[in-house]
């Protein structure tokens, strides 16, 4: 079901594009008028990163740090979501790009997310059915990475989202994305995609402890044909990361305000990485989230 022709693909391409900018302008106004908002900082540490070179083949397992900037936001119409990773934010020889093999460069690489709720746009509330779904959305995304071999290059999402009503959740969401991705090694002139993202947080207490388990999962698919930087195949395996996160607030066990300082685990698991056949990453982190 998926199109491979290179004139369809830019067409929709375009569309896709078109519909992200349209979001993107719908949301822009939420920085000035957010009704909520959340902002951290975060730094990660695991030994599992797995590298490959040009050719696609194995570095050893990377240690690497990460530093990750995330905010997300609501607004009287939708709502806003993004982060920025640094890999290795001190420095090294860019190991999957060529220019070494000690895989230990820095990366960066983040994604924005906003969501113009159709129901609050359109009826003056919030668009929700079943039983389960609490509002409707045009949902967007944008991914852009730099520095590392593999993972350079752009994606445009964008498709219908659903926020859901689950007892005990602080939130969770559901998007189902049309994909375009764009300046990939494995994914030069590829037909259309598409992409299942779901995130959530639930908090919870043991004792007098508070805690929270969160994350999102991402199930990439159907990017097909097209070429790779050797001319080959550059059709891209299905794909699928979930980094979900157990957090203490230790911030309120040494008396602080709670919800500042939290530190735990992210599980970082990532099948297919890159879309590169059999490129599997199991990955525990430890990691400390600032909250302010």
């Amino acid at each position: 079901m998926f199109v491979t022709n290179n004139g369809f693909s830019k067409a929709v391409g375009g569309a896709i594009a078109a519909g992200v900018m349209s979001v993107s302008l719908l949301a822009g106004a939420s920085a000035q008028a957010a009704d909520w908002s959340n902002t951290d900082i975060q730094y990660l540490y695991g030994r599992g990163y797995q590298d490959y070179d040009k050719s696609g083949n194995k570095i050893d397992d990377q240690a690497k740090g990460v530093v990750t900037i995330e905010h997300a936001d609501g607004w009287s119409y939708g709502d806003n979501y993004f982060f920025f990773d640094i890999s290795n934010p001190f420095g090294g020889n860019n190991g999957t790009d060529g220019r070494g093999k000690d895989g230990k460069g820095t990366v960066t690489y983040g994604e924005w997310s906003p969501r113009l709720s159709i129901g609050k746009t359109f009826f003056g509330k919030e668009l929700g059915f079943g039983g389960i779904v609490k509002d409707t959305f045009l949902a967007a995304n944008f991914e852009y990475s730099s520095g590392d071999f593999w993972a350079r290059g752009h994606s445009i999402l964008v498709g219908p989202g659903f926020s859901l009503d689950l007892p005990g959740f602080a939130f969770a969401d559901i998007n189902f994305y049309a994909r375009k991705s764009y300046r990939d090694a494995m994914a030069k002139d590829t037909g259309l995609g598409g992409q299942v993202t779901i995130d959530w947080l639930y908090p919870f207490s043991i004792g007098s402890t508070s805690w929270s388990f969160g994350g999102f999962a991402d199930y990439a698919f159907g990017e097909k044909g097209g070429v790779n930087i050797y001319g080959g195949n550059g059709t891209k395996a299905n794909s699928l990361i979930t980094q979900p996160q157990l957090l203490l607030d230790v911030g309120a066990l040494m008396g602080a305000k709670p919800g500042v300082l939290k530190a735990g685990i992210e599980y970082d698991v990532w099948i297919n990485k890159y879309g590169l056949d059999g490129a599997n990453e199991s990955n525990p982190n430890v990691m400390v989230m600032w909250t302010f």
